[in-house]
């Protein structure tokens, strides 16, 4: 904000079902942004490149229903200027529009999404939504969680998987304090061309209170440590948030938006880490975290939604293992 930078990405996770639904997107408004005047005279907002989209289209990388980056066939036209005279804005049309630039070439891009109430699709509706990508997004970026399942219920211990493929959560300790900290790590084993994730949480917020590598607490929008998996810039990642800590809800998304880069390289991630969250003990008492179901994820499997290279949700073929007690 200081250097006067807006940069913000959002995407559909779920790209079959959103093509099986033959309803595409072809015009309308992306985003909306209010701008507070704080000075008299002539100032402008334009589209613009940066470092982190040196490949970009005049400030712009869009997407189609395939994850394919549009390359040609469209135009950026720059806004008119802003003459503030005064207490009033006069807008004096002066419309630009640039060349069209063809890079096919993989780009990178960081993404720092606001703190937003999301889902996605991932939707990820999170991250997004690519979140929000709902989020994140089936979620095109994930919305706002209002399930709330009782503290009480808990997981049974961790079975042995029943496919080799996988999706769990490994603590760094089962047994521990009041005031010691819990990390977990959110794993994946062998998910083939794994591109993306939606997840949602349930724990006890009475015993437990996931904390930042900081030490500070997590606000509803804070987006967990990455692991090793979709965290490769050169496919661009995206993440989508939508946390309701109060119940005890986390739910997150992450998804690679430059698929096509993706399937052609020879970089496809199908085992590691996803995330990693440290909970502050705060009670005494027996606990657990678990993969759960939500109101924005009502087809998830076990609270979780995963997504290969193609944008496609993974829906069969891994197995949901719910992780061990906390004492």
């Amino acid at each position: 904000m200081s250097e006067g930078t807006l940069n913000f990405g959002k995407i559909y996770t779920n790209l079959d079902d959103y093509k099986a639904s033959e309803a595409p997107e072809k015009s309308g408004s992306l985003a909306v942004v209010k701008f507070k005047v704080l000075a008299e005279g002539q100032t402008s907002l334009s589209f613009e490149d940066t470092a982190t989209m040196p490949n970009a289209i005049s400030g712009t990388m869009l997407f189609d229903w395939n994850g394919i980056k549009l390359v040609s066939g469209y135009k950026v036209v720059q806004p008119e200027k802003i003459i503030i005279e005064k207490s009033e804005v006069v807008v004096t049309p002066v419309p630009t529009s640039t060349a069209i630039v063809t890079t096919p070439t993989p780009t990178a891009i960081v993404v720092t999404p606001t703190p937003t109430a999301v889902v996605t699709t991932p939707t990820p509706t999170a991250i997004v939504t690519t979140p929000t990508p709902t989020a994140v997004v089936t979620t095109p970026t994930p919305t706002t969680i209002v399930t709330s399942p009782t503290p009480s219920d808990k997981p049974t211990a961790t079975p042995t998987p029943a496919l080799s493929s996988y999706i769990t959560i490994e603590f760094d300790k089962t047994n521990a304090e009041v005031g010691e900290i819990v990390k977990a790590a959110v794993k994946v084993n062998k998910i083939m061309n794994f591109a993306g994730y939606q997840i949602n949480l349930k724990f006890d917020p009475d015993v437990l209170q996931p904390i930042k590598p900081s030490g500070s607490a997590y606000s509803n929008s804070t987006i967990p440590s990455s692991g090793t998996l979709i965290a490769n810039s050169e496919f661009s990642p995206i993440n989508a948030v939508s946390h309701n800590l109060s119940k005890g809800i986390m739910n997150f998304a992450k998804m690679y938006t430059m698929l096509e880069y993706y399937r052609m390289s020879d970089m496809t991630e199908e085992t590691g880490t996803i995330a990693v969250i440290e909970f502050k003990v705060l009670k005494d008492v027996e606990t657990f975290v678990k993969f759960e179901n939500s109101s924005t994820m009502p087809n998830g499997k076990d609270g979780t939604m995963l997504f290969n290279a193609d944008g496609d949700r993974i829906l069969s073929g891994y197995s949901v293992i719910q992780p061990a007690k906390i004492n």
